[in-house]
């Protein structure tokens, strides 16, 4: 398998997010509300009672040391306190997953850089020893990347996807990521790994009005299938909400408390999911964020209904 560079909409795509930010991002989240609100709503409907996280998101370290100004946990602006998992927490989660032989995907990222944590080589190698049939997947800017790093994650088969986020203003490879390519570009390698030619000041989503170059509070009335298919873990243990709790403040439990997938089939779980059937706009959280996560979730969601059906 070889290391692909993409860009969504490719050059043109790329420039008419930098010229027209505004009218991309609405357009481009309306369009996939409407394709995502019907599989949202009857892969929640099939799984109101006990439910098991197709994604589990594990932020190992809360900081990013990128500069991205769609996001308030870049560098720059991020006000959280440094939190760093111990091991013994991160081995609980793991050992948990193992109990159930979890077989979803499995990340290292919430609103972090997962290569700021300097043991994540050693969490990634305990992830395929304890729970082998998970899809282990990771995201990253790519500036943290060496050689070394590279080197263990192929020889060691550590992840099944790498996606580098190219963060630049023109149509570029970084120098970092540039210097990634032509050393993966020659190499056969077991992982699916691709560069996004990403705008780094490009308007995403205003997740749940927390992102810094998109505020709004118009109520937002499609389904969200986030609190039905993901499992945030932040790096204290505390289970949250969703990726867009920026400042860590939702607490659905902590990993300690119990096993986490009984914590995610918890009373506060099902209330929310409860609401969320009615629409996004039934929790206080979520009614005014705009967000809309598709591609790996909602083919997973539309396979799950698939093998229901069956």
């Amino acid at each position: 398998m070889k290391i692909q560079v993409k860009s969504y909409g490719g050059r043109i795509g790329f420039y008419l997010r930098k010229y027209i930010p505004n009218i991309c991002s609405n357009s481009y989240l309306f369009l996939q509300r409407k394709l995502s609100n019907l599989p949202n709503k009857k892969y929640m409907k099939i799984n109101e009672n006990y439910i098991l996280p197709l994604f589990v998101n594990i932020e190992t370290i809360s900081k990013c040391n990128g500069l991205c100004s769609f996001c308030c946990c870049n560098a720059k602006d991020d006000t959280r306190d440094t939190k760093i998992m111990t091991d013994e927490t991160f081995k609980k989660i793991i050992d948990d997953l193992e109990n159930i032989n979890y077989d979803g995907v499995i990340t290292l990222n919430i609103n972090n850089e997962p290569f700021l944590d300097k043991n994540l080589i050693d969490k990634l190698k305990y992830i395929r020893e304890k729970i082998p049939n998970a899809y282990s997947y990771l995201y990253t800017n790519g500036s943290l990347l060496n050689k070394k790093k590279i080197e263990e994650i192929i020889n060691y088969d550590l992840l099944d996807e790498l996606v580098i986020n190219n963060y630049s203003t023109s149509y570029k490879l970084n120098k970092w990521n540039k210097e990634n390519y032509n050393y993966l570009k020659n190499k056969n390698i077991n992982c699916k790994i691709t560069i996004n030619r990403r705008y780094s000041h490009e308007v995403l989503s205003n997740r749940a009005n927390t992102s810094p170059n998109k505020k709004g509070t118009r109520i937002i009335k499609s389904y969200c299938s986030i609190p039905y298919t993901d499992l945030n873990i932040f790096p204290d243990g505390i289970i949250g909400i969703c990726c867009c709790d920026t400042k860590e403040k939702t607490n659905f439990g902590n990993v300690y408390d119990d096993n986490i997938i009984t914590i995610f089939n918890n009373e506060k779980f099902k209330l929310l999911r409860k609401n969320m059937l009615n629409g996004r706009y039934n929790n206080n959280f979520c009614k005014n964020c705009d967000f809309n996560d598709i591609g790996t979730r909602r083919k997973r969601i539309r396979q799950k209904i698939k093998l229901r059906k069956n």
